[in-house]
């Protein structure tokens, strides 16, 4: 079992091997189709995503948001299937450089690829677990293109021992 705080190095990730568990504390992003799509039009028009991912842990996830006054809360935040992603996950991570995956359902051959040449796992969270993922969200530091609608915006969390993550990917 591994408890890592985010920025986390390459070299801390390349300790890490399929079947370790992991909990995280930090910042992560959640980023789902769309904003794949957006954040690589970024990268070919070389314009700067409103956050760097690097060194961050990206979630594949639709959170349900409340707003009470300035301030957003999460309700529910389950993983979403990341094989969806799969057509763009390794230009993400060449791109941008995360260090963790999250999601569920695995990934395919390009990704495995990518992630082993820049430094990246996956780490798989439990389908059906949604709340259990939105406790440990501490804070919402920002939320980014909410105009893809709240599901597909990237949430910038705060979180605090964030898993278990089961390490599917090395």
């Amino acid at each position: 079992t591994y408890k890592l705080k985010t920025p986390i190095s390459e070299e801390q990730i390349r300790k890490l091997k399929v079947n370790d568990t992991l909990y995280i504390t930090g910042t992560i992003v959640t980023a789902r189709d769309q904003a794949h799509k957006r954040a690589l039009e970024y990268a070919k028009k070389r314009k700067p995503l409103p956050i760097n991912l690097e060194d961050l842990a990206v979630y594949h996830c639709g959170p349900v948001m409340q707003k009470q006054g300035n301030k957003w809360t999460a309700i529910a935040a389950g993983p979403t299937t990341s094989t969806r992603m799969e057509t763009l996950e390794n230009k993400f991570i060449k791109n941008f450089k995360p260090r963790i995956i999250i999601g569920k359902g695995g990934m395919a051959e390009k990704t495995t690829q990518a992630m082993a040449k820049y430094g990246a796992v996956y780490g798989a969270f439990t389908g059906g677990a949604a709340v259990l993922a939105a406790k440990a969200i501490r804070n919402v530091k920002d939320v980014v293109w909410l105009d893809l609608g709240m599901p597909e915006a990237m949430w910038i969390l705060e979180v605090k021992e964030f898993g278990p993550l089961l390490v599917a990917i090395d």
